[in-house]
């Protein structure tokens, strides 16, 4: 048996299960990345079949600010917005004085953004060069950067609303926490 209540007694209560919260949130970030990511390939490669791999402001390049800038508002944002949620008391079975400081959040978005840099985007152009593509059809194109910006977007937003709902966290958890292992 679990200590969270469960999703129909939270809902009846008018709050959300915190399991419930962070799929609800990774299924939201999920579907608004990969229309964010086809309007922004649009935009940068509309024009262009195929689409150059190498180059400045080309396929290979446009995963660092993509990897970056989708991770760390897909951690901000959504952290933030279950961070405010604890607090309003609307997340069944977690206290409010347990939220982490908005500066943790933050944080958090920006250790995020540095590993999804280095590690997606980095391995990524790293792909790209050992296949020694100079160009890749648009369709196939698009379906990469639609595919690699949602799987992005939605590991930072899980992290990011975890990091949030995280049992004990804060201040007043971790005073409850020393209480209980003194005790």
């Amino acid at each position: 048996m679990t200590d969270m209540p469960s999703q129909a007694a939270a809902e009846a209560a008018g709050t959300i299960s915190p399991s419930a919260y962070v799929r609800r949130e990774a299924m939201v970030s999920g579907v608004m990345n990969a229309l964010l990511n086809s309007v922004a390939f649009f935009l940068l490669f509309g024009g262009s079949d195929p689409v150059p791999v190498w180059g400045r402001g080309n396929f290979a390049l446009d995963f660092l600010p993509q990897a970056c800038f989708i991770s760390l508002l897909a951690f901000a944002v959504p952290g933030l917005l279950a961070r405010q949620a604890r607090r309003k008391g609307k997340l069944a079975g977690l206290s409010a004085e347990g939220a982490p400081a908005a500066q943790a959040i933050w944080t958090g978005a920006l250790l995020q953004a540095v590993a999804a840099l280095l590690l997606f985007a980095g391995g990524a152009i790293l792909l790209l060069w050992v296949l020694q593509l100079q160009g890749i059809a648009f369709l196939p194109g698009l379906a990469i950067k639609i595919a690699f910006g949602t799987a992005v977007g939605v590991l930072a937003t899980w992290r990011g609303v975890r990091l949030a709902l995280r049992p004990g966290i804060g201040a007043a958890g971790n005073a409850r926490a020393a209480t209980a292992e003194a005790g």
